[in-house]
């Protein structure tokens, strides 16, 4: 019990008001330390209560969620500022209060009662000669004398005291987050023997627990009250047997998940009403053993949907349905084919119809699995505004986990088809979203977010940001997403110089406010407060360190037709420059400033993978990248404008260069530069996927080497993180593009292309030219996953870099930030 004794006494004066007082106080001490488990009393001086008003502090709290609070009442406090605290005791349910009233008579001591309510209690004492301070109320005068003393009193009183359940406190605890709740559930844990610790107080410090994501605390605070004999019988109840099961669960430590399932199945042999929440947790742990098997274990995906099945019979609930119909449809059912399906269907939307309109809906669980069930059903223009009212839920990390893992194991499974349409990309959008707000940690190169932009209409809008800082002249590019098929890209791109301010949001830690030189002022919210963070640092970094206007892209993309001309040869044609993936490039000139620009022409037949590369290589802006300049539609082609690097790798290597084995200084000088260009492509989980001499474009007069090309380029997503189908230019591809199988390829795929393209500046010859044709170097790859041969001229140091490249396990294989580590490029300088 927590006591806390407000008093005036001054101890520097001597006079007969301070004795009473202090003697009085006196009487307080005795009183606590006689009570059979330990009080803590603290003492305040009233001055200090109103010197520390309003202000956060230890003290207050003390003062404010006392179990009992007494006043040694002096005409030098303030009645009207003793109530004002008292009220706010009363405020949050702390109701036991004391005020010790001097010598006063029945009259005056009724003048204090009146404006006060029934949680204070009055008590007048005086001081006998026998230097104890006696009672004076009638109510406390009882037949033994000894009752009179002030000590005996309030002993009794403390007795009588039950003990308070401290509601206000449990909801302050458990609205924490983070290590501050963490901490507060530590010091509960070192008072369970407290008989203020109920079962109902045990279960809300488990869901606290649980909210953190401390498993482990949920696994010893359980332990901990088994340990103690008058609560051990807590453990028994079925809530705690399924967050104690929960909890061994999810920190599967080594024979834990198994304890988890002896618990349950404990439990479901003792308790006859079975708790539809326990034997979901049954069925969850089969799910996860399935997952964990890589999709293998199809004996724990039927035990899985069994006991799913068995708990939604029981008792139809939105957890019971929700996975019982994702695991229906991982087991190979459809839902124009399976009854069981559209049962489940009927009862959630019938379920969550009935607690209202979606954006009224204040429960994130209803949200989610509305969420779930029109990805499972293909709705996805529903799915889309539930994904919005979850993001305006703000919930907590591992209710996101919970939905992710389900839309994963839907996209997994659902039967591939042709190109996704505008509605299941904006799915993609907000899967990286909520993936991106369940990490912890953010990668410290990361500068590409997604973030919902509101709208001066009031209408929230997924976008991506972007913070360009591998350029000559940093910027900020924001790209905002169509929500239906068109071309129309909405983005923009503003220079450091066109940043006005960025400012944090107080309100919501997720929301960030940028604004710009064109009175344009963007409210966007990001994943998390992390990712805002981040970007804000780099905003800061940069605001001041560059120069430039903001552009529109729609306006140069759409609005403004470039003035240029070609470049002819000889023959009066189009000087052409080289053959792209779907196109040819030609050599031409803008009219108005007579710089040399390249065109890219495209037959706008090809209109799907064309409007990719548009829209993927617009967003890209570093060095070591060709820029991109814009786009016209003219007679059924769509012209390309990107800036003119005079030639390729490939010609230079063949008709200029010769073989660089013995130079390698310059391999590893344009190594480098292909390389940065590739980490800045991989940050931003995009596979080039045909990287070779041939599209890495070199300008002689400054030595920059870009890469080139992005026509069968793919941006990853967290939803599906591994491409499939095999593209390229098959002596760079890698061994896992042959041999495409269940678990595809990503970034690797490049760090593979870019070892046979690193050969080929050795050799100045194509890779797997010795085996004489395409189909024997396929062969070869795929089948004995044999890389090109590596020229022995080649210092120790190149032969190892180049080796690193050729790991034949893609997971084991460096990436390009470990590459630009290396030695064989680190080492060197220009």
């Amino acid at each position: 019990m927590d006591i806390v004794c407000i008093t005036d006494v001054d101890d520097f004066v001597q006079n007969d008001h301070n004795l009473d007082h202090r003697k009085v106080i006196e009487e307080v001490k005795q009183a606590s330390n006689r009570m059979v488990n330990s009080a803590k009393l603290f003492t305040f001086s009233f001055k200090l209560l109103e010197e520390l008003d309003l202000e956060e502090n230890d003290e207050l709290k003390t003062f404010y969620y006392a179990d009992v609070v007494i006043v040694d009442w002096s005409k030098s406090i303030k009645l009207s500022s003793l109530s004002y605290y008292l009220g706010c005791r009363h405020n949050i349910g702390m109701n036991q209060n004391i005020i010790l009233c001097n010598n006063l008579d029945d009259e005056v001591m009724l003048r204090l009662k009146l404006p006060c309510d029934d949680s204070i209690t009055f008590i007048s004492y005086k001081l006998a000669d026998c230097g104890t301070c006696l009672i004076t109320n009638p109510l406390y005068l009882g037949n033994d004398e000894s009752i009179k003393s002030v000590a005996v009193t309030l002993e009794k009183l403390f007795k009588d005291v039950e003990i308070q359940s401290k509601v206000h406190t449990n909801k302050k605890f458990l609205s924490d987050s983070g290590e501050v709740l963490r901490e507060k559930l530590l010091i509960l844990r070192n008072h369970l023997e407290d008989p203020c610790v109920t079962v109902d107080i045990l279960y809300k410090m488990m869901e606290a627990l649980r909210d953190v994501q401390d498993h482990e605390g949920m696994v010893q605070l359980v332990e901990d009250i088994q340990a103690i004999s008058d609560k051990r019988h807590f453990t028994q109840t079925p809530l705690l047997q399924y967050l104690y099961s929960f909890a061994l669960h999810r920190s599967n430590k080594p024979g834990y998940r198994q304890k988890a399932l002896l618990v349950i199945e404990h439990a479901l042999e003792k308790n006859k009403s079975f708790l539809p929440d326990l034997i979901c947790l049954y069925g969850r742990i089969y799910k996860d053993k399935f997952v964990e098997s890589i999709f293998e274990d199809r004996s724990a995906l039927q035990h899985a949907i069994k006991w799913y099945r068995k708990a939604f019979q029981i008792q139809p609930n939105l957890h019971a349905g929700i996975n019982l119909a994702t695991l229906l449809l991982v087991a190979g059912n459809e839902f124009s084919k399976s009854e069981e399906l559209q049962n489940i269907d009927i009862f959630l939307s019938n379920f969550i119809g009935k607690r209202g309109n979606l954006t009224s809906i204040n429960d994130y669980w209803i949200v989610a699995t509305y969420f779930e069930m029109n990805v499972l059903t293909e709705n996805y223009s529903k799915a889309m505004k539930a994904a919005e009212c979850m993001f305006k839920l703000k919930p907590l990390i591992w209710h996101y986990k919970s939905t992710i893992e389900n839309i994963k194991l839907i996209s997994e499974f659902r039967k591939k088809r042709g190109e996704i349409n505008a509605l299941e990309k904006y799915l993609k959008y907000w899967m990286k979203y909520f993936i991106d707000a369940t990490k912890q940690e953010i990668d410290s190169d990361i500068c590409n977010f997604p973030v919902i932009v509101l709208e001066s209409s009031k209408v929230y809008l997924p976008s991506y940001v972007k913070v360009n800082l591998e350029i000559d002249k940093n910027s900020i590019s924001l790209d905002k997403q169509c929500t239906k098929d068109c071309t129309l890209i909405q983005s923009w791109l503003f220079s450091g110089s066109a940043i006005r301010s960025v400012s944090i949001c107080k309100i919501d830690e997720r929301c960030l406010f940028l604004c710009v030189n064109t009175n344009d002022s963007f409210q966007m919210y990001f994943s998390s407060s992390l990712c805002r963070q981040r970007f804000y640092d780099l905003v800061k970094h940069m605001i001041d360190n560059d120069e430039g206007i903001a552009t529109n892209l729609n306006e140069e993309l759409h609005n403004e037709q470039p003035n240029f001309a070609y470049e002819l040869d000889a023959y009066d044609t189009k000087k052409i420059l080289g053959r792209g993936t779907y196109g040819s490039v030609y050599a031409a000139f803008d009219c108005n400033t007579k710089v040399q620009i390249a065109v890219k022409e495209i037959q706008e037949i090809n209109f799907v993978p064309v409007h990719k590369e548009v829209q993927l290589h617009s967003q890209l802006c570093h060095r070591n990248i060709v820029r991109y300049l814009g786009s016209i539609s003219v007679d059924g082609y769509l012209k390309i404008f990107m800036e003119q690097v005079p030639e390729s790798l490939s010609f230079l290597l063949q008709f200029k260069w010769g073989p660089l084995k013995k130079n390698e200084r310059v391999i590893s000088f344009y190594t480098k530069q292909i390389l940065e260009g590739l980490k800045y492509l991989h940050d931003q989980n995009i596979i080039h996927r045909d990287i070779k001499g041939d599209n890495i474009l070199i300008n002689t007069f400054t030595g920059v080497a870009k890469i080139s090309d992005f026509g069968v380029s793919k941006r990853l997503s967290e939803l599906c993180p591994t491409a499939r189908s095999v593209v390229g230019t098959i002596e760079y591809m890698a061994p896992e593009v042959i041999n495409t199988d269940s678990n595809g390829y990503g970034t690797p795929a490049d760090i593979w292309s870019l070892g046979c393209t690193v050969v080929e500046m050795a050799t100045s010859k194509v890779p797997y030219t010795e085996l004489g044709s395409r189909a024997a170097a396929a062969y070869t790859i795929g089948k004995y996953r044999r890389h090109p041969n590596i020229p022995v001229e080649l210092s120790d140091q190149a032969y190892r870099f180049i080796l690193r490249c050729f790991t034949p396990d893609q997971n084991q294989r460096a990436t390009a930030t470990n590459l630009l580590k290396d030695l064989f490029i680190s080492s060197t300088t220009r």
